[in-house]
């Protein structure tokens, strides 16, 4: 049997995800001058913003306008456009380890229809706008292009030695905060306790010996896998007798 078969066995994709279309109202002129999307909520993704606007050193057009109003002691008004956008996440054989003699699936998430309900809206603004002689401050037209895959915008760029130096030693400063923290000292430790105790996943997935069973065969397909292409190897090789 080929890797591609014990793959799509021992594969286990994540669930679909849905997003929402949202805008942000100027609420001196009472127009939308910013759309965007997210797979989280809106009130998550507006707190980013506002945090981006006083934390970021960038002066993008939207982060430019969202100061502004802040100065002035307004915040932007986020309005809730579109929702329940799927999101499906899909995996697609590529085959860029023909020298290894396998292939292998490289999932992603697909945010097309998310991106074309964007850029509608998108548009739709900027004409509004541009009847009251306002301007967006969406940097560009909406979408990550056909087929996006969402890739981060530092893909194919290196931090400096300094700045991952910095990066780290920050990090290993940090202590988590649920740190010495027990059931019994802490309310929110109790709480998050109880909710994982009584959730469906739990209570069913955890606890079904039909679930113990499935991870068992999952991991005993892997390793027969990796017994497979261990054993072409030397075969090739010639390191088998």
């Amino acid at each position: 049997m080929s890797d591609v078969f014990f793959n799509q066995l021992a594969y286990c994709p994540p669930k679909d995800k849905v997003g929402i279309i949202y805008g942000l109202i100027d609420p001196r002129y009472d127009l939308i001058r910013y759309d965007g999307q997210t797979v989280v909520t809106l009130e998550s993704r507006f707190e980013g913003h506002l945090v981006e606007a006083q934390e970021s050193k960038n002066n993008t057009k939207k982060l430019v306008w969202i100061r502004k109003l802040l100065s002035l002691g307004l915040k932007p008004i986020p309005v809730l456009l579109a929702y329940d956008i799927p999101v499906p996440f899909i995996t697609y054989l590529q085959n860029d380890f023909v020298k290894e003699g396998r292939s292998r699936f490289k999932p992603f998430f697909d945010y097309d229809a998310l991106d074309k309900e964007e850029q509608y809206f998108i548009s739709a603004s900027r004409e509004e706008c541009a009847s009251f002689g306002i301007d967006c401050v969406n940097g560009n037209s909406g979408g990550h292009g056909e087929g996006s895959q969402h890739r981060p915008s530092h893909e194919g760029k290196k931090h400096s030695k300094e700045w991952n130096e910095h990066i780290s030693n920050g990090r290993k400063r940090q202590e988590p905060w649920n740190k010495g923290l027990t059931n019994e000292t802490d309310e929110r430790i109790a709480k998050k306790s109880e909710a994982q105790r009584n959730s469906e996943r739990f209570q069913t997935a955890h606890r079904s010996a039909e679930f113990r069973q499935k991870v068992s065969k999952s991991q005993e397909i892997r390793h027969f896998k990796n017994f497979i292409v261990t054993l072409k190897t030397q075969v090739i090789e010639g390191s088998w007798a």
